[in-house]
């Protein structure tokens, strides 16, 4: 479900109406409209869209002076209540969820959506350049800053409340360490098993598991079949026949007994990715594996139906191996820095930023550790390039650093290092960028659902120790215990190669060659100006020549062309 909601005066509300009406078309989704007259001759008007033809479209509750859309985890977790005899509205954030919230306007007309593209289009399609910046150095946009000028993000777990008197948010949410409590080790390994099948019991009939074969996706699919859900089937990504994990994704299924589909790479395919970026995600984000994402949802989209539920991994990496990061860094950073910043013009002076290696990744670490004064800023950077890509502008990096401190800091207080550095990455990067990779599905009116957060689980991985959920020397290790019951050594002790294209080979292709450079360098694009030319052209020209681009290179590089293509496209639909 997509939800608007317009306040204010009623000449002002064509606008809202135009806008929403263009934007149900251009998304091929079902309006649904309610209109209330308020005291001071103001109106709320509320509209939400829904997939043709879905079964969980949701059912407004209504009474003498209110009307409300509850939250429904999986469909639509944000809540919205209107008193209508005293005008007052209230949208909740959860603290886990895929949408998000934004709000905009003034006395005269307000409005709060779970959709940028709306807020965009109302702002006359002004962008924002902390949030472009933010985009391109850490892949994503921080609450309660976002991409597009004037328009703000309600923080996970706090309530957006709007009245007579204006807006205000407040957090609903408790801190993480009052509603946790630590499991005895003896307890840990059943405690995981028994409530990840209690979560598993709401899957429903004839779901659909996108299935790598690693640990997440694995287990998932291992505790269906434990229970005897036959009735699940498993989708698999697969870069080319021969790819490794995909065969053994078939081999686990077959062990499994579960029904088994592959979606092959297609590289013919990726310009129709690229064309819908604006139609297929409510607000940018940097994440490379959107692009086999987008393209297993294509084949998957013939036989998932509005109704239909698919369940993911997200969130496991970040909640039981993304703390441990934290001693690491904290050895980075206890050197002293003109030892840090000495190395960093030592090594940067043969351009580590255009290969992959161990001189290139220590170059990457250690000049991160000088870009950001926030404990964990850096980890969170998807680039190191502010300087050498792009300008960073001091004042736009404290903001940022400010906002992580306000929306992810508060829930954390109390909690261990590693906890809180499990938190931030859940929450920039979980619900950042892995989670908003599947929005194509809401649009589709199908559920997602995320088996290792939802429910009981969230408190769980928060009470779990560090030791419980990886001993002293694997990520995950209480996963693997619980996986190893399912599948033999061979099936899961294998190196994983990750979920992203070959950058470099994709941009051989002069078409995608010639989108890269309009969406990047033309005059008039959203990102005009926001990376350095020459940097550009000399990225674009090494790809065209075969050369390898680093990681951190390729990062810049798509989190600037989704954030180009997606203000362009949605302009061209909406204005």
């Amino acid at each position: 479900m997509f939800l608007f909601v317009f306040n204010g005066r009623p000449d002002r509300c064509a606008q809202f109406k135009r806008i929403v009406r263009r934007h149900a078309g251009w998304l091929a989704l079902d309006l649904h409209e309610r209109r209330f007259e308020l005291r001071g001759e103001r109106l709320c008007h509320v509209v939400w869209l829904t997939a043709p033809g879905s079964p969980h479209a949701p059912v407004p509750h209504e009474s003498a002076d209110t009307f409300s859309i509850p939250a429904d985890l999986g469909r639509h977790p944000i809540g919205f209540t209107l008193d209508t005899s005293e005008g007052e509205s209230r949208f909740e954030v959860p603290l886990v969820g895929e949408e998000q919230l934004y709000y905009t306007g003034d006395e005269q007309a307000w409005l709060a959506a779970t959709d940028l593209r709306v807020p965009l289009a109302w702002s006359g399609f002004r962008s924002a350049p902390l949030g472009l910046q933010s985009l391109l150095h850490y892949g994503m946009v921080p609450a309660p800053e976002t991409i597009v000028s004037d328009v703000r993000r309600v923080p996970t777990g706090h309530r957006l409340v709007h009245d007579a008197n204006g807006e205000r948010v407040e957090r609903f949410v408790p801190p993480i360490a009052e509603w946790t409590t630590p499991v005895e080790d003896r307890e840990a390994d059943d405690r995981f098993r028994t409530t990840l099948d209690r979560t598993l019991e709401a899957t429903p009939e004839n779901a659909v598991v996108f299935f790598s074969g690693g640990v997440d996706s694995g287990l998932i699919a291992a505790r269906l079949a434990a229970a005897g859900r036959d009735d699940i089937r498993l989708v698999n990504y697969a870069f080319g026949m021969e790819d490794p994990e995909s065969t053994n994704a078939e081999a686990m299924a077959q062990h499994l007994g579960l029904p088994f589909e592959r979606v092959i790479h297609d590289e013919s395919r990726i310009p129709a990715v690229t064309d819908r970026i604006g139609r297929g995600f409510t607000f940018p984000f940097n994440d490379l594996s959107v692009i086999p994402t987008q393209l297993m949802i294509d084949s998957a989209e013939e036989t998932l139906t509005a109704g239909h539920a698919v369940l993911l991994g997200v969130g496991a990496d970040d909640l039981y191996a993304g703390g441990l990061k934290a001693h690491a860094w904290g050895r980075v950073t206890g050197a002293p820095r003109w030892i840090r910043s000495a190395t960093v013009g030592l090594l940067g002076a043969s351009s580590p930023w255009w290969r992959s290696g161990r001189t290139t990744k220590t170059w990457s670490v250690l000049r991160r550790s000088l870009q950001a004064d926030h404990e964990f800023g850096p980890l969170l950077m998807h680039t190191d390039l502010a300087g050498i890509a792009f300008s960073l502008r001091p004042e736009h990096q404290s903001t940022i650093e400010q906002a992580w401190a306000a929306s992810y800091d508060a829930f954390s207080q109390g909690l261990v290092v590693e906890d809180r550095l499990a938190w931030i990455y859940l929450m920039n990067g979980g619900m950042g960028w892995e989670a908003p990779k599947f929005e194509r599905l809401r649009h589709l009116g199908v559920r997602t659902g995320y088996p290792l957060l939802d429910g009981e689980m969230l408190g769980l991985g928060f009470s779990l120790s560090w030791n419980q959920k990886c001993g002293d020397t694997k990520d995950k290790i209480l996963l693997n215990r619980l996986l190893a019951q399912s599948f033999p050594a061979s099936m899961i002790d294998r190196p994983k190669a990750g979920f992203s294209p070959p950058f470099e080979t994709l941009l051989q292709d002069e078409a995608l060659q010639s989108r890269f450079r309009a969406a990047l360098l033309d005059p008039g694009s959203a990102l005009e100006g926001a990376l350095h030319r020459s940097f550009v052209e000399q990225a674009l020209d090494r790809a065209r020549a075969g050369r390898r681009l680093g990681r951190t290179t390729t990062n810049v590089l798509w989190a600037g062309f989704f954030g180009s293509c997606w203000f362009e496209q949605v302009r061209s639909a909406l204005a």
